[in-house]
């Protein structure tokens, strides 16, 4: 993809002048790039501030066309420190883009990769503050009917201002309808929860069942233990492996990789993470709460 993402770059820079202008923004460099599309840092002049520009891929359908534009705009209505702003959404000739907040700082990707170079464990008060700040930006996604469904090391921002954590990349987000579970999703919502990380993808959402908050509260958990251990420890890369490392064993203790770890943290990733959806946080504001006694 990230071919496919240099490719673009190369022909708005070609097209739409140096720098090239998309949606009012000007874009300065490619910063990153996904299965649906590329991401350029730029900077808007009517807003008077830098902005992260995502582009979709001129190749997928007029189904992900149009939910990418919808998704866009619903998500401006979430307006919480700890969620990326979404400014804009919007077609510029034949382009379909999505404005949002630029983070300077960190991402929990960096912070883990660090830690697996320098075999050092991130300190436990740390992660514990990245969970409260990731678990206060679920509660709002989900007080707006939002599921998240792309939580991982990579999506967490520790901003370098004031080290506060935000959520990124609402690209696999979806509207949650509160009703009921049903047996399976839409049609269209398997195609998409096919685009999550298999490594951080609830047991749920590997078997395409109904997705509810509880799915990001297991993504959630396992970004935690990995950021605690210092490790990966769900290694399969593909959505089969996944599947079957997923619903057949559960994580092991996070104390038999760190002994250190505080038994209250412990129990409180173990029920992050249980198999059974049902069995884990009811809500991100329960998550909070139990947050608060450890």
């Amino acid at each position: 993809m990230r071919a496919t993402a240099e490719a673009l770059f190369s022909e708005l820079s070609l097209h739409r002048g140096t720098p090239p202008v998309v949606g009012g923004a000007i874009i300065h460099e490619l910063i990153g790039c996904g299965g649906m599309g590329a991401i350029f840092r730029a900077a808007h002049p009517r807003l008077g501030i830098p902005v992260v520009v995502k582009i979709l891929f001129r190749g997928n359908d007029s189904t992900v066309r149009q939910r990418f534009i919808s998704e866009a705009m619903l998500a401006r209505k979430i307006q919480h420190p700890n969620v990326v702003r979404v400014y804009d959404g919007n077609r510029d000739g034949d382009l379909l883009y999505v404005i949002q907040e630029y983070v300077e700082g960190r991402s929990a990707e960096q912070l883990l990769a660090e830690s697996v170079a320098n075999q050092t464990p991130l300190p436990e008060a740390l992660v514990l503050k990245l969970a409260a700040d990731a678990a206060r930006g679920l509660a709002a996604l989900h007080s707006a009917n939002f599921l998240h469904l792309d939580i991982k090391p990579a999506n967490l921002m520790i901003s370098a201002h004031d080290g506060v954590c935000k959520l990124l990349d609402l690209g696999m987000a979806t509207r949650y309808d509160g009703r009921p579970a049903a047996n399976r999703t839409s049609n269209w919502d398997v195609e998409k929860l096919t685009g999550a990380t298999p490594g951080y993808a609830s047991p749920e959402q590997l078997q395409f069942l109904r997705v509810e908050p509880a799915s990001d509260i297991y993504s959630l958990g396992v970004t935690l233990f990995d950021l605690l251990a210092g490790r990966r420890v769900n290694t399969a890369a593909s959505w089969g492996a996944a599947l079957l490392e997923r619903t057949t064993h559960a994580l092991p203790d996070i104390r038999s990789l760190r002994s250190e770890v505080s038994p209250a943290t412990a129990a409180f990733l173990e029920r992050c993470v249980r198999i059974d959806p049902s069995e884990r946080f009811r809500s991100a504001g329960e998550l909070l709460d139990e947050l608060k006694t450890i």
